[in-house]
């Protein structure tokens, strides 16, 4: 052999650690392995937790109609009987907040305090943007 070719293992070695530095090159090839297995491993255990996931939330759609079904077919029965149907169960989550912002709202329309300090803003507001048109 040449000496620019030379071993492998001698390619890497420093004087007198040739041996040594070879193992450690396989070493750290050992170490990308299982690098590679461990992320082979927590793809396999994200593959698992999104199979779980969807499992659960097709359980709860199912769960979801049933119990919207069964609500019809309530009001179906109090309608044929000609009794007031019941409340809905599972009202809308919108119209709960709606309905707990409505106070708030009457009150941001009306309170003549809101209002003054409403308008006091717009002017502030205003003065700032001619502030501005001036500078331009």
């Amino acid at each position: 052999m040449s000496y620019m070719r030379g071993e492998p293992a001698d390619q890497d070695a420093e004087a007198g650690e040739g041996p040594r530095q070879a193992r450690t090159h396989m070493a750290q090839g050992h170490g990308r392995v299982s690098a590679l297995l461990s992320y082979l491993r927590s793809l396999q255990c994200l593959h698992i937790f999104i199979v779980r996931l969807l499992v659960l939330l097709m359980e709860y759609r199912m769960e979801k109609k049933a119990k919207k079904k069964a609500y019809k077919e309530l009001k179906e029965i109090a309608r044929s009987e000609g009794k007031k149907p019941p409340p809905n169960p599972y009202p809308s989550a919108i119209k709960e907040i709606q309905a707990e912002e409505k106070h708030y709202v009457h009150e941001r329309k009306y309170n003549p305090k809101i209002i003054e300090l409403a308008e006091k803003m717009k002017k502030e507001r205003d003065l700032m943007l001619e502030d501005r048109k001036a500078w331009q």
